[in-house]
């Protein structure tokens, strides 16, 4: 276990350092007779140290013989890191605590950045269903005025010379609207205001 790629260390009843693994040492960047003698929860952010003491407290009681927590630690130049602690007290070692932590920065780091691309894929859809319902409304005003004015002039019998122009006028007004309509109802679905007719 001394050089593994996990860190182990050895505590007291009260939560003192009294043996760790090179690994471990070298992971927090402390010199092994510096970790010696040292409180566990001095190797926590002061602002996070009394979150474990609940669960450590439960495992001296004997309500409990292991417990796994996700916790950040900080490093001797003060930089931090996650890791995962897994903290036991088995029944035939009375005054002793062992404790491993693994190494998960990067998996945090990982879980984190994933969580902010989630939230900026959400906010770009959401963004994106805002302008795709904005420019349906917006296009399809001017659009009934058009197929509303060209019914008006294909009855009052406009000429042959006029009629062409207005059939196309129709057609090319009838076919934007509808693909104004397909934007629209694309727009809706993605808002969930689509009510299926």
């Amino acid at each position: 276990l001394a050089y593994s790629g996990t860190g182990f260390a050895i505590a007291d009843n009260r939560g003192i350092l009294v043996d760790a693994n090179p690994f471990l040492c070298h992971m927090l960047g402390f010199a092994h007779a510096d970790l010696l003698g040292r409180p566990v929860r001095s190797l926590v952010p002061e602002e996070t140290r009394e979150q474990g003491e609940h669960r450590f407290a439960e495992l001296l009681s004997g309500r409990t013989s292991c417990y796994t927590v996700d916790r950040e630690f900080q490093r001797a130049d003060g930089s931090r890191l996650w890791a995962r602690v897994v903290v036991a007290k088995p029944q035939s070692f009375r005054d002793t605590v062992f404790i491993q932590v693994t190494d998960t920065t990067r998996d945090h780091e990982a879980a984190i950045a994933l969580q902010r691309a989630k939230e900026a894929a959400e906010e770009a859809d959401r963004l994106k269903s805002e302008f795709l319902s904005s420019m349906s409304h917006e296009l399809r005003t001017p659009l009934n005025g058009i197929l509303g004015i060209s019914d008006l002039l294909s009855r009052n019998d406009p000429g042959i010379a006029r009629a062409p122009l207005l059939t196309m006028l129709r057609h090319s007004t009838k076919a934007l609207s509808g693909i104004v309509d397909s934007v629209f109802e694309l727009s809706s679905l993605e808002t969930g205001r689509f009510a299926a007719t």
